[in-house]
């Protein structure tokens, strides 16, 4: 069997990206916001990608999944539901 690969690239290796992250879902403000920082938080895995999350846009949140099963979440998640629907979200 071949291995598998993320289709996400790190930018300083050329690399697929390899974390200890399987999925990200991040929430934000603007749609875009979301989907770029759900990529860098992937590149950056989750703890050092949560820190960057929390201390750089604490306007943001995310839920992560482990390749464990586990789950990490960071910021305020609350703020995105409206009426059981999310808003502004990306997942990766």
């Amino acid at each position: 069997m071949g291995q598998s690969h993320h289709h996400i690239i790190h930018p300083h290796t050329g690399a697929s990206v390899r974390c200890d992250l399987a999925q990200v879902t991040l929430f934000a403000p603007h749609l875009v916001d979301a989907e770029v920082y759900a990529k860098c938080v992937l590149i950056l895995g989750s703890e050092q990608g949560f820190d960057w999350l929390a201390s750089h846009h604490p306007s943001c949140a995310a839920i992560g999944v482990l390749h464990d099963g586990s789950i990490r979440t960071v910021g305020m998640i609350g703020q995105y539901v409206e009426e059981g629907e999310l808003l502004h979200a990306w997942s990766y």
